[in-house]
């Protein structure tokens, strides 16, 4: 292997680090939405079900 194919294998190797490292940041982003829009939409038709969890928190 020259140096220029080993150069372009490690441009490539970064750039798809870089581009699974973005999209796994961006799924964990869009996961951690869904949740707090899931759980806001829980409050809303259970309004007990909030009390219920502060209550368990509690020492």
């Amino acid at each position: 292997m020259n140096a220029d194919q080993r150069r372009r294998l490690d441009r490539f190797v970064t750039t798809l680090a870089f581009w699974c490292v973005l999209g796994t940041v961006a799924a964990l982003g869009a996961l951690r939405l869904a949740a707090e829009h899931l759980d806001r939409r829980v409050e809303i038709a259970y309004p007990e079900s909030a009390l219920i969890t502060q209550t368990l928190q509690d020492p």
